[in-house]
């Protein structure tokens, strides 16, 4: 770094200094941007656009794989898999989930109109945010869907699927 004179007592001072040593007197030079030990003055900008453009990449692998064509392991799976998938569904939906009870469970047949998978049709009870039990309400899953009585597809869809 070069040095310079102060002009006030004369020592010999770096022309990097905020001010003089000796009697404190601020510098004539403006400061100059003194980068990050080590990094280069850009190094910090490189990293962000880096990590942005990662995080791009891995948002959109993320939504091709969802978005790809699906596979219905329902059709695969023995009775009980999926009554047991159907529980799990409907357990996940509920607010206490530890206070889930289930009433009649029946697997129905294939919905056409739903690409040909089975549904599983069935009562739950379970506690409600205030800590009461709110009786057996119907459910129907379809597909890893798991829809209650107060929900629209439900509404539509219950009778046609789950007939006596």
């Amino acid at each position: 770094m070069p040095l310079t004179n102060c002009p006030d007592c004369g020592r010999s001072i770096s022309t990097a200094a905020a001010s003089c040593p000796q009697c404190g007197r601020p510098s004539p030079f403006p400061p100059a941007a003194v980068p990050s030990a080590g990094q280069p003055p850009g190094a910090r900008i490189m990293r962000l656009a880096l990590l942005i453009i990662v995080g791009a990449a891995l948002s959109l692998a993320a939504v091709a794989t969802s978005v790809g064509p699906s596979t219905n392991t329902a059709v695969k799976l023995d009775p009980e898999a999926r009554l047991d998938s159907a529980r799990a569904a409907v357990t996940a939906r509920l607010k206490d989930p530890a206070s889930v009870r289930f009433g009649e469970l029946r697997i129905s047949a294939p919905a056409s109109s739903l690409g040909g998978g089975t549904v599983v049709c069935g009562f739950v009870n379970a506690r409600n945010g205030f800590g009461g039990y709110t009786g057996m309400a119907p459910f129907v899953f379809f597909a890893g869907r798991a829809e209650l009585e107060s929900d629209a597809w439900f509404a539509q869809h219950q009778l046609d699927y789950c007939r006596r």
